[in-house]
């Protein structure tokens, strides 16, 4: 043992039990079920939505979230954090501010939270959809106004979701008692992911946006006889500055020929003028 090695006499055979046992089995478990929460969730949006691209969009809200849940357990091991009284209470004292290592409940809060991660970026996509499902929009400036329209009138069901989700977890991040040291852990990725889902109701509509253009620039593009760069532009705009200054265009494809300067023959000084034949 001295040396660091463990030598056991023959016929003796060690292994490692109770909760370190156990540990390893649950981490053997969570590197399949959080893939497969990822992709159930994934293939529940491709169902309801029928686009890669719009479920890509929405499922950057499991990012966020999962980002945000991290976040406050690392808030929580700050000294600073929540170091008020209100109301004659210490506010590190109601919801037990500590140090939260990463256990096995905080990875079980982390698959709840993907669950519902995404609840405000379908949201705001459902209406999205019907917006442009019903009538194409005709330029670039009508797909803004239609997506600036979806998250004025979506802000508030969006709201009300979270903080519906994030009051029904404060009993449980400020409970105390016999099971609060697992449950506490198991709440708080949930909270503090749903706050910081906040943020896709900027991200969602931006990049929905950006989708609806390409495909609008696309659309009115298509049968031109159009560069590269000016292809490249659809995608990335501010290579539209690139493009090059050229003459119209005729049905052909081509610049049409210039016409050919003709000037008018020099009239001579001695050749005679119309009055002049008329005497002779």
């Amino acid at each position: 043992i001295a040396s660091g090695e463990l030598e056991v006499p023959a016929g003796v055979s060690y292994r490692f039990a109770g909760s370190y046992e156990s540990q390893l089995r649950s981490e053997a478990r969570l590197r399949v079920l959080i893939p497969l929460a990822l992709a159930l969730v994934f293939l529940l949006l491709f169902l309801q939505f029928r686009r890669v691209g719009t479920t890509l969009i929405i499922y950057s809200g499991v990012a966020v979230a999962v980002a945000g849940g991290f976040i406050l357990l690392w808030l929580y091991g700050q000294p600073w954090f929540l170091d008020f009284d209100l109301l004659g209470t210490s506010m590190r004292d109601l919801f037990q501010v500590g140090t939260v290592n990463v256990s096995m409940a905080v990875w079980v809060g982390v698959i709840a939270l993907i669950g519902v991660a995404t609840a405000d970026g379908v949201v705001i996509s459902t209406y999205l959809k019907q917006k442009f499902e019903g009538a194409p929009a005709p330029d670039v400036e009508s797909v803004r106004e239609r997506v600036l329209e979806a998250g004025m009138r979506r802000v508030r069901p969006c709201l009300m979701t979270t903080a519906t989700t994030i009051l029904a977890l404060i009993p449980v991040i400020t409970s105390q008692g016999r099971g609060s040291d697992v449950m506490v852990p198991m709440a708080l990725p949930s909270v503090g992911g749903m706050m910081f889902e906040l943020v896709t109701l900027f991200v969602v509509p931006v990049l929905y946006c950006w989708v609806e253009e390409v495909r609008t620039r696309r659309h009115t593009t298509k049968g031109t006889d159009a560069t590269f760069v000016e292809r490249l532009s659809i995608v990335f705009p501010p290579l539209a500055r690139l493009r090059r200054v050229e003459p119209y265009r005729s049905a052909a494809g081509r610049a049409p020929d210039r016409p050919e300067r003709t000037e008018a023959p020099e009239t001579s000084a001695e050749s005679p003028t119309p009055d002049q034949e008329e005497e002779t």
